[in-house]
């Protein structure tokens, strides 16, 4: 093939530098994910899914006509002490006193899946949760890819390999993966919300991100990108479809539900969850100040809540309003797909570390479209940034933590820390500019 011939081909597929180093394009990186979602569900088949309890106990006793046990007293983010009932439906479902999780999600779940729980066994119901949340991640893989514009120098087979790294070879990965987390299906409606908005469709972003909203309350902070981008279509669109997932849910399982959820997430937000699987500012303030006053408690054996103390409420506002300012300040000065793909991750980065609820499964998403520092970095340097980051959020890392009680805090520390350093790379580099040949 002459030059010219080679240079006409390149410039007929989008970042052909890419394609030409691997000529087996998307088929590859499609059969691998393919052969990912099969390992998992051999992996996965019959594990007692620790938070599809939640879902699977709430569906039972909507559909059995006890909707007063869907919502358990209380802001406690483990069940310590289950009801009878709770216990019996165990014990008929194959229970061996393993954890059980409240249910923490709208009730409109709990309704739309009541039906499922009347024909499945617990174990088919978490085996359709997990099998699903493998195809979401796959289909994740390849939304994050796509947000990023299939950046120069990478292309989809490396970038499936390096997310797949990221994501199911991190304690954040492994840990949402095996206990059943339903925030999996959230990301892929968050990446589907802001694929859509690249493209320019409004509407459906909008719509996708009120799904990921009426799954779990936190995606509502991340029309803040559609602020920061005035798409005001957008915006409106999450609105509407917000309202409209919330009249649904209102009629489908009344009113009384929903204030028992708004009672929940209130005692929730008044107290501090300590844990050593989290990436929590409000654990590092709290431990900072405890130490000072020499009373500080580094080891943590199981999760739990104190109260909140208010000075500590305060000053986590005030870092979320100041991330938030940060992220849109700092990006502004980038193309659209660079833009939104940094505030994406910004915003993203800024809601996990000053939430009330930091679970580490929440740096999945993150980490899945951390590969896009290519569009502002050479792919060697980004490869180094990528392993830097990966090796201390790895899943033997992770493993190695967990068997000392001792090194909890130190774990929770650590990733706090690393989900910092993503952000200020992200803002640093945003600030800096793309690389012009990458996006």
């Amino acid at each position: 093939m002459t030059a010219s011939a080679k240079s006409a081909a390149k410039q007929a597929v989008p970042n052909g530098a890419a394609a030409a180093v691997w000529p087996a394009g998307d088929a590859l990186g499609w059969a691998l994910l393919a052969a990912g979602v099969l390992f998992g569900a051999w992996m996965l088949f019959h594990t007692w899914a620790v938070d599809l309890t939640a879902l699977y106990f709430a569906g039972h006793f909507f559909e059995v006509g006890r909707p007063d046990l869907v919502y358990l007293p209380g802001s406690e983010v483990f069940i310590a002490d289950p009801p009878p009932e709770y216990v019996a439906l165990g014990a008929a479902e194959g229970w061996r006193e393993g954890a059980l999780t409240p249910y923490l999600y709208p009730p409109l779940w709990a309704a739309l899946l009541a039906p499922l729980t009347a024909k499945l066994t617990a174990y088919q119901f978490f085996f359709v949760f997990q099998l699903a949340s493998l195809v979401a991640v796959a289909a994740s893989i390849r939304l994050s890819y796509r947000i990023a514009g299939s950046p120069a120098g990478l292309g989809f087979t490396p970038w499936v390999l390096i997310s797949a790294a990221l994501t199911a070879g991190t304690g954040a990965g492994y840990f949402g993966l095996w206990l059943g987390q339903p925030q999996i299906l959230v990301d892929l409606a968050i990446l589907a919300a802001f694929a859509a908005l690249l493209r320019g469709w409004d509407i459906p972003a909008g719509a996708a991100l009120a799904l990921a909203a009426a799954m779990k309350l936190a995606p509502v902070l991340l029309v803040a990108v559609f602020i920061m981008e005035r798409r005001w279509k957008a915006a409106a669109s999450f609105l509407a479809f917000g309202l409209g997932f919330t009249w649904v849910s209102i009629r489908l399982a009344g009113w009384p539900l929903h204030a028992e959820l708004l009672d929940k997430l209130s005692g929730i937000d008044a107290a501090l969850l300590v844990s050593r699987v989290v990436a929590s500012l409000e654990l590092v303030l709290l431990q900072i100040h405890d130490a000072l006053g020499g009373s500080a408690v580094w080891r943590i054996d199981h999760p739990y809540m104190v109260p909140e103390p208010d000075w500590i409420a305060a000053a986590t506002r005030m870092a979320l309003a100041a991330g938030l300012i940060a992220s849109w300040i700092a990006t502004r000065g980038l193309t659209e797909r660079a833009r939104i793909w940094a505030r994406l991750m910004a915003v993203l980065l800024v809601t996990l570390v000053t939430g009330p609820l930091p679970w580490i499964h929440y740096l999945v998403l993150p980490l899945m479209l951390l590969p896009g520092l290519v569009m502002f970095l050479r792919p060697g340097r980004a490869m180094l940034a990528l392993a830097l980051i990966w090796a201390p959020l790895s899943l033997p890392a992770f493993l190695a933590l967990g068997l000392h009680p001792d090194l909890g805090s130190v774990q929770a520390w650590l990733q706090f820390g690393m989900a910092l350093t993503m952000l200020g790379l992200v803002l640093v580099l945003a600030r800096r500019g793309a690389r012009p040949e990458a996006v």
